[in-house]
């Protein structure tokens, strides 16, 4: 019998937690493409996730304390019943505001906020039932929660490898729901299994031994791990996409912390301790600083230092833990801590901060809760080997071939440095803590002077630094690590530069367009600096679509930028995400559709998708083209298009322009910026009449991407 009562839970822990993770992805994935793609949804959607998760922790503790034992698992039956309400799950009619914190937050309620809300409960009053038989394990259900975490991380790590890869999003709802329709049959199985047990969990030292220092313990360890995981989501979001794998690998890692932690067998914390503070300020100087590193070592760099702090800190949290009697307030407590840890990235940072400064703001705070390392784990060459890789970084800068191998060896070069100072933990703690947020907060504003304008919205950081080449000052937009436009503040009329250049792709193409019609419409999904307007004749009609309003204000502003305020044509600006907003209107008036929208590096993937192209074709006259930036480090879009091409009848053509070398920063500045163009048209003569070197594609190899399917990792380069 106690065997099966071990399977029992263990299974229906297990399946619980497989439900709750699954689930995350899936809402995160409907709402994406209503709000741009930004790394914000899913901080959101984790913030939300984690609100609801203490809602039903404090539902459970108030079960097993105010109700008797056959009462509670009566109740807990008829809460997931009223879930099903909910199922399955749609997103319905959207119009999201400007600012759409809380507009997600209650479509997020209604869309699942019921399931949600009792499976959450589920781990807590599980083992609080276990807790309560005869097993000879009742007095330490804490590796259930082991078990639990095990299927939060399979079912993490199953969507983007799996789930994302077969099924489409509403595949993936009606699954879902399906699921969880079994599990209340699953749960009423245990409930009837259970239901003789009325053992009542002990009780005598639950009020007498813990101390609002505990508390306080649980929830400053349970916050800084919460805020890690998001902030290190978004560090690696921002660049490559806001796509499911980049969601689920850190908050897996998260997860798998605490199958650790909570397992029959500690791990040696004073070991691993010693590895946190290196991996911290490591991380914490290439957070604002990312061609430290090539990217894919900076995401492993960010992952290992969020996984072994995690863990550090999580293997403290669980030594603090009480007795049974007291298990539902501390996972009361430990969500409440997690709460507070997404709060202050999705909400609170974005409101109060101008930059994405509170992902160090964490890494400093974790290392004043570092366990102190013995000091003869630290053997006194680790300070000769630290110097000894600084002095080698400093010499290779001076010779030619140093360049590739610099900036590794001194992040290299910290790890040994930081572990030998870190002897005398003590005094070291505060200054290292400090250390990461000077390299962090007060570096990133040192390392960029130039800064005139900085902006925090929903969709990002948007800022404006103001540079001065052989007398000509020059006025960047930024947004995360990639300009969006630029423009030299001198009298005349704007010249469109970098990626806009008419030395570049797109220049041949407005060129080819302007031989053609004497007076064009165009639409453009994506303001940045308004360089675009540049190309306005007096009779041109330029429409853009912009989703985020500080992007608006900033191009509109003539301090920073007069592309908008001197262009020649007509122009006009709407707000709200292009797609959606030319899915409304679906009239055939421009000759020319633009699509230059990214976050930071980040292309929204639902802008490339079969339907997306049907969309922007019904807003196209007779001849018109369609043409797409697709400039991406990380990511290979034009085979996509030319599938989507191919499929559709139409004809593609790619032109991956280089930039010429100089050893002028005013020519690099002012020149055509390298980038990689798309044209989509329905006659070849139109391809043919643009000058540049630009080659056919139809993508033959390429997966189709549509509304349903349209996974990044199939583009990565």
């Amino acid at each position: 019998m106690h065997r099966t009562l071990t399977f029992a839970f263990a299974g229906s822990l297990f399946a619980s937690a497989f439900l709750l993770f699954l689930v995350q992805p899936i809402v995160a994935k409907l709402i994406l493409p209503t709000l741009g793609s930004t790394p914000n949804v899913w901080n959101t959607c984790m913030v939300f996730f984690q609100a609801v998760l203490l809602a039903g922790y404090g539902y459970a503790h108030a079960s097993i304390r105010f109700l008797p034992n056959r009462a509670q698992r009566i109740v807990h039956v008829v809460v997931l019943s009223a879930g099903v309400i909910s199922l399955p799950i749609t997103l319905g009619a959207v119009n999201p505001p400007e600012e759409p914190l809380g507009w997600m937050l209650l479509t997020l309620a209604g869309m699942v906020g019921l399931p949600f809300f009792a499976l959450s409960a589920t781990a807590p009053l599980f083992q609080a039932w276990f807790a309560q038989t005869d097993h000879p394990l009742r007095k330490n259900p804490y590796p259930l929660y082991a078990a639990s975490n095990v299927g939060s991380i399979l079912s993490l790590l199953s969507y983007p490898l799996v789930v994302d890869w077969v099924w489409d999003v509403e595949t993936q709802s009606m699954s879902w729901s399906i699921g969880y329709a079994v599990f209340i049959a699953i749960t009423a199985a245990l409930v009837a299994l259970t239901f003789k047990y009325t053992t009542p969990v002990e009780r005598t030292h639950e009020n007498k031994s813990l101390t609002a220092t505990d508390r306080a313990q649980w929830v400053a360890l349970a916050f800084v791990p919460s805020s890690l995981v998001l902030g290190s989501t978004t560090f690696i979001s921002i660049d490559v996409g806001s796509i499911p794998l980049f969601w689920v690998i850190p908050l897996a890692l998260y997860l798998l912390t605490f199958v650790i932690a909570f397992s029959t067998r500690p791990i040696p914390l004073d070991k691993v301790s010693i590895w946190a503070v290196p991996l911290i300020v490591a991380s914490a100087i290439t957070t604002f600083n990312i061609g430290l590193l090539p990217m894919v070592w900076m995401i492993i760099l960010h992952m290992v230092a969020l996984f072994v702090v995690a863990l550090v800190l999580h293997t403290r949290l669980v030594r603090l833990a009480p007795n049974a009697a007291g298990l539902t307030e501390f996972y009361l407590w430990m969500s409440f801590g997690g709460v507070l840890g997404g709060v202050f990235n999705a909400i609170v940072a974005p409101t109060l901060l101008d930059g994405h400064y509170e992902y160090p703001i964490a890494l400093a705070a974790a290392i004043l809760f570092i366990p102190a390392p013995r000091k003869e784990q630290l053997h006194p060459a680790l300070g000769a080997v630290g110097a000894l890789a600084i002095v080698g970084s400093l010499v290779l800068d001076e010779l030619p071939i140093g360049d590739a191998f610099v900036d590794p060896l001194f992040v290299v070069a910290l790890f040994p440095t930081v572990m030998y100072l870190f002897r005398d933990q003590k005094l070291s703690r505060y200054g290292f803590s400090a250390l990461v947020l000077a390299s962090g907060v007060l570096l990133s504003s040192a390392l960029h002077p130039f800064v005139i304008h900085q902006e925090r919205s929903f969709f990002g950081t948007s800022a404006v630094q103001a540079h001065e080449y052989d007398g000509v000052l020059i006025h960047e937009l930024r947004h995360g690590s990639t300009i969006h436009g630029l423009q030299e503040q001198r009298d005349g009329e704007p010249t469109p530069r970098s990626y806009f250049h008419r030395e570049g792709p797109l220049g041949r193409v407005m060129d080819a367009l302007h031989e053609r019609t004497t007076t064009s419409n165009i639409a453009v999904i994506g303001l940045g600096a308004g360089t675009m307007a540049a190309y306005s004749r007096d009779e041109d009609v330029i429409d853009f679509y912009e989703i985020d309003h500080v992007v608006v204000e900033i191009a509109r502003d003539p301090a920073l930028f007069q592309y908008l305020s001197r262009a020649r044509g007509e122009v006009n600006v709407f707000m709200g995400d292009g797609r959606l907003e030319l899915e409304q209107r679906a009239a055939a008036q421009y000759d020319l559709l633009v699509t230059d929208a990214f976050s930071s590096d980040a292309i929204p993937t639902f802008l490339l998708t079969r339907e997306a192209i049907e969309i922007y074709l019904t807003n196209l006259r007779p001849g018109g083209s369609l043409c797409f930036n697709v400039s991406n480090r990380h990511l290979d879009l034009v085979p996509i298009l030319g599938r989507i091409a191919r499929e559709l009848n139409l004809h593609a053509a790619a032109y991956d322009f280089k930039a010429a070398d100089t050893d002028s920063e005013l020519e690099m500045s002012l020149g055509p910026a390298s980038s990689t163009w798309v044209v989509l048209t329905q006659s070849l003569d139109e391809i043919h009449a643009l000058e540049g070197e630009w080659q056919l594609t139809d993508g033959a190899d390429a997966p189709l991407w549509t509304d349903a399917h349209h996974n990044a990792l199939s583009a990565v380069r």
